[in-house]
């Protein structure tokens, strides 16, 4: 890529081997997965049979590589351009996978980045996590020990920094495997009735080197997205879920937005999309974790990755934020900073008190933050 302020996004499907997910992958290894019986607007004896055919009426096809494990993604890894940045996401339901595709299988993503990055020589290591809209260290030294404090983030220039991230530096994958079992563990972690391990939080592994200043790879876990009456949580992790699908929603907006070329982008909707405006500056793979057993579930997130997939190459002057008057004072900047935090917090607050007053009807409320991207057929 010439231009160093270029984006580019790239989708794929890593799909949960079931017993009968073979039967939602073509012979092209694209995905087709049936509608939900109330979406059809035919019926056909055999769903698979032909799924451009059908397309229209029992079956959505997705232009969309599907993967049966982490190993055949490393493939798509090799195609980034390893001489600027580049982000790594999965995303999907709970209990789809994506914990197990980027950092726990033997073949996770994570440990082929890694080995690729050290190539070079030594690598610097930082690893958070955002939870319930803040930002924690999970390498600190008092991350073993909850609750542990609340990091800073900040404005600077065109991006967003976190304040006071503690660095590693690793001269093998055993120092980093190290680093990363103490972040895991420190992780939070509960219990849902879709899932024994469910993440709370989304989890981000940044790497850096001298060689190459100011270049950051981004291998993020994302918490998954979940139906309040399916997981059956109630209090602290009532909280939790609400937090995860407002910021897994504000995500969708973003790349709703720069798909339809629109001028104002808001990544300062959250804080997950401000750690990812960083990564709009370089390129992007998306992994869709999807468990082709839910159907419904599968379509929003293959239709999050089809919309990712079609964001074109953009400069980043098309979605910078609004600067602050930094250059105005340092009054003028206490004072728009002051206004920007009350302005955020209350937004916050207004936000949480709507989510509690809808949550019995919460599908409702993450379908219409979801942009309509189920209206597509």
């Amino acid at each position: 890529m010439s231009n160093p302020y270029e984006t580019m996004i790239k989708s794929i499907v890593k799909v949960k081997p079931t017993e009968n997910f073979k039967n939602f992958i073509d012979s092209n290894s694209h995905i087709c997965i049936p509608l939900p019986a109330n979406q059809r607007s035919s019926s056909t004896s055999n769903l698979y049979a032909n799924a451009h055919a059908n397309a229209q009426d029992s079956v959505r096809f997705y232009n969309l590589t599907a993967y049966e494990s982490p190993g055949e993604i490393c493939q798509s890894i090799g195609e980034l351009d390893e001489n600027i940045s580049y982000c790594i996401f999965a995303y999907g339901e709970s209990g789809s996978g994506k914990t197990y595709t980027i950092v726990e299988s033997s073949e996770a993503v994570i440990k082929h980045v890694i080995n690729g990055e050290l190539r070079a020589g030594p690598i610097r290591i930082e690893i958070f996590e955002i939870y319930n809209e803040q930002i924690y260290d999970l390498l600190s030294d008092d991350s073993g020990i909850a609750p542990f404090a609340a990091l800073e983030m900040r404005q600077r220039d065109d991006e967003f920094v976190v304040d006071d991230l503690s660095i590693h530096v690793c001269h093998n994958h055993d120092e980093f495997s190290k680093l990363l079992a103490r972040a895991i563990r420190a992780r939070a972690v509960a219990e849902t009735k879709l899932n024994r391990a469910s993440s709370r939080s989304h989890l981000d592994v940044r790497i850096s080197n001298d060689r190459k200043p100011g270049r950051y790879v981004n291998v993020i876990d994302l918490a998954g997205s979940e139906r309040i009456k399916k997981s059956g949580v109630s209090g602290t992790g009532l909280t939790e879920a609400i937090n995860i699908n407002k910021s897994l929603s504000c995500l969708s907006l973003v790349l709703y937005k720069l798909e339809k070329k629109q001028a104002h982008i808001p990544f300062r909707n959250s804080v997950l999309t401000k750690i990812l405006m960083n990564s709009m500056k370089s390129q992007i793979l998306v992994i869709a974790c999807v468990n082709c057993d839910n159907s419904e579930e599968t379509i929003k997130t293959l239709d999050f990755a089809d919309v990712a997939r079609r964001v074109e190459i953009r400069e980043i002057t098309s979605f910078v934020p609004q600067k602050t008057q930094e250059e105005e004072g340092e009054g003028s900047l206490s004072a728009a900073s002051t206004r920007l935090d009350s302005q955020e917090l209350q937004k916050t607050r207004e936000c949480l008190d709507r989510a509690k007053k809808i949550i019995l009807n919460i599908e409702e409320f993450r379908e219409r933050l979801n942009f309509g991207l189920n209206k597509r057929s």
